[in-house]
This record gives C-alpha cells, structure tokens and sequence, in this order.
C-alpha cells in the first residue's frame, strides 16, 4: 500500500464566491499532527479594496484541533472611512472593525475532518511516519461601509459604489494640492449654486468640468467628497469644510459641521474655535459652542 507524502500535499487551498458585500470563503486546510507552525493565508482584498484579509491556522492544544482566526487591516483608500466587517463562521458570529493595523479575531476551533497515515521527509531524520490531518473551514463574511461616527447615517449600497467609482466620474474639484475626482449629478444634488454656474453655462466650469475651490487642500476635498456621497464627516478637519459650506451656501453640510464640533468639542480648544467663528461671521458656531459649554 502506498501513502501519501506530505512534502508533496499544498497546505491549503481557497475557494472564493462575492456577492456584493458579502464573501465566502472556503479552506481545505492540510498539516501534519506533529507540526507546530502557523499556516498564514495571502491577504485577500474585500470592501471594494477597501479593507484585506487574511487568515492564520494554529494547532491547538486540544488533540487533532486548529484555531482559525482572521486577520484585517484597511486599505489606503479608506483613510476616511471605518468600515465595520460582520463575520459569521458556523455558530460563531462575531464582529470588529478594521484600522490602519493587522487586527486578529478568533473565529473558529474545529477537530481534523480527515485523517491520513502519511510519510514526510526530515534532512536528519529522514522519512517519518506521521498523520496528515485535513480540516474545512467556511467562513462568511459581510463587508459595510459606514461612518466612523455613529451619529451619521449609512449610505445606500448604490451611492457606496458611485464613491468607489472614479473611471466613470465626470466633473473635477480644483484643490491647492490636486483635484478630486466626482459625479456632477452628486455634486448638483448638494450644491444650488453650482447647478446655477453649470446650468448657465457662460462659466468656466462648464468648459473645463471642473471646479476650483480656493484655499482647499485636495484632504479637505476628498472630506467634501465623502460627505456628499456617504454624509460621513472627518473627525478633524471639520473648519476648512465650514468655510466651504458658507461659501457656496451649502446649508446642511454647515449645520451638521456646527452640531459635530458643539458634540465634539474640548476645552482646550474653545478659544481657538470662538475666534475661527468670529472671524469668519459664523454667529451660530459661537452660540453652538456656548450652548454646549451652558
């Protein structure tokens, strides 16, 4: 009788089906009983880009047992977003949220679906008589986009893919720094007065698609971007997006600046905001924050 070697044997292998935001993911996990080391996945992109994965097998101390935890960290792109990943493996559900570090979540424990009388090679041993023990694990997960702060609704599934979007966007935001790309269709929804400039078309805006927007940086605009496709507001920053709600008379996006930074406010920064409001004659930011402090 002949038996498998395991040196030959790949020590997983992934099957992946996306709906949307949802995964799954399908291991066959093969290790012999006497190894002690991890298997780590490669990472697997989720989210949109958004966020990566990747999972890591552990044997366990229980006979026959592997651990399987997942491992999550977020992309580049979603510096302004914290997106929350709902994970569910069998009957252990579980959830947490991604950040800039690889984070790890203990997901599943399970004993060795199979077991095979196999042969491996040592460099000092030579062939040894051990167990190939092959585990399979299914994992679903469920990936969303939502604000870091909770006081803000979630945007619709199909204003989270316009955002993704930059091979179809058609329109331009100048920044000091760079431009931000964006569909002109959000853009007029938010904004009265650049649907005035686009509609009359004598402007240069028309002409160029694109909007230059003075003394903004292209992070202040890529904040501007984020709310008006997903109502998400930065947790700092929030004055440069004030001047920009009063200049082009965006009156949501001002109050809803003014009631972050009353909720948010600290005390050492009261005199600093009561003078970037005076400054700037925004008398509601200065009753909002004595509001706040009465």
């Amino acid at each position: 009788m002949a038996f498998p070697m395991y040196n030959t044997v790949k020590k997983y292998t992934v099957k992946k089906e996306e709906s949307g935001p949802k995964l799954r993911l399908i291991y066959c996990v093969t290790k012999l009983a006497t190894d002690k080391d991890d298997i780590e996945t490669e990472p697997i992109l989720v989210c949109r880009n958004l966020a990566q994965i990747k999972m890591v097998f552990k044997p366990s101390n229980y006979s026959l047992s592997l651990k399987m935890a997942m491992q999550m960290k977020r992309n580049e792109l979603a510096k302004t977003i914290f997106p929350p990943v709902k994970i569910t493996c069998g009957e252990n559900p579980g959830e947490f949220y991604c950040s800039d570090e690889w984070l790890e979540l203990l997901i599943h424990l399970k004993t060795a679906d199979t077991t095979i009388l196999c042969f491996s090679y040592d460099d000092e041993r030579g062939y040894i008589r051990d167990n190939m023990l092959t585990y399979m694990f299914e994992v679903n997960i469920e990936a969303q986009l939502v604000p870091k702060s909770a006081t803000m609704p979630t945007a619709s599934p199909v204003t989270n893919l316009l955002y993704l979007d930059e091979e179809f966007t058609d329109f331009q935001l100048q920044g000091t720094d760079g431009n931000v790309p964006i569909h002109k269709s959000v853009l007029l929804a938010h904004n009265d007065m650049a649907k005035t400039m686009l509609r009359d078309g004598k402007w240069e805006e028309t002409k160029n698609g694109c909007m230059k927007i003075d003394k903004a940086s292209v992070e202040t605009l890529n904040h501007l971007k984020a709310y008006m496709y997903l109502e998400i507001l930065p947790e700092e920053g929030l004055e440069p997006l004030l001047l920009i709600a009063s200049c082009y008379l965006m009156e949501k996006l001002r109050n809803d600046c003014i009631a972050k930074v009353a909720r948010t406010l600290k005390e050492e920064n009261i005199e600093r905001l009561v003078e970037f409001a005076c400054e700037n004659n925004m008398p509601d930011l200065v009753m909002a924050i004595i509001s706040n402090k009465t």
